[in-house]
């Protein structure tokens, strides 16, 4: 096997996660992403290693577990396939997804004094790594968090003088 079919494998899986979905997102799945990938030592050389970064987001009511359990399946399938195939995982970080309900008293409230309406995010915030996490969370501030963690991501000076919202729930 080469060193990039495990990769390709949790591709196909996450295609899979597609058929669970929560329309308020967008996306509107667990997604997974590669984030990192480092091997190979020259261009006409087969890598005989290759390491990568996975990071998933799931949905809201969706167990992290169940994606890091999937991956592990996949890799010792692979791995009952052809037994020189070695992987090895682990776990930098991981948080179940959240939503806060959008009747809640902090989203009104937000809304009510900003005159906007609320809008979801499609990826986590630390603050929910937090042992003590509060019942409510949201985003408030400038910017548009549909160009967040993306190569488009900045904050025009113009956005610092509007009320911007947007709400995870």
């Amino acid at each position: 096997m080469a060193p990039l079919d495990l990769s390709n494998a949790i591709e196909k899986f996450s295609i899979q996660l597609q058929a669970e979905h929560n329309d308020f997102f967008t996306p509107g799945y667990t997604t997974i992403n590669v984030g990192v990938i480092t091997g190979g030592t020259a261009k006409n050389i087969i890598p005989g290693q290759c390491k990568f970064q996975l990071e998933w987001r799931p949905l809201p009511g969706t167990s992290g577990d169940s994606v890091l359990q999937s991956i592990t399946k996949i890799a010792e399938q692979m791995r009952a396939d052809d037994p020189a195939f070695k992987s090895e995982i682990k776990v930098l970080r991981q948080q179940a997804g959240f939503e806060t309900v959008g009747d809640s008293h902090l989203v009104r409230s937000i809304e009510r004094l900003t005159q906007r309406s609320a809008t979801s995010i499609p990826f986590a915030l630390k603050l929910v790594c937090s042992p003590r996490l509060p019942k409510e969370i949201v985003v408030f501030g400038p910017g548009d968090m549909q160009t967040a963690h993306s190569r488009r991501e900045c904050v025009p000076l113009s956005e610092y003088t509007k009320r911007s919202f947007v709400s995870n729930r």
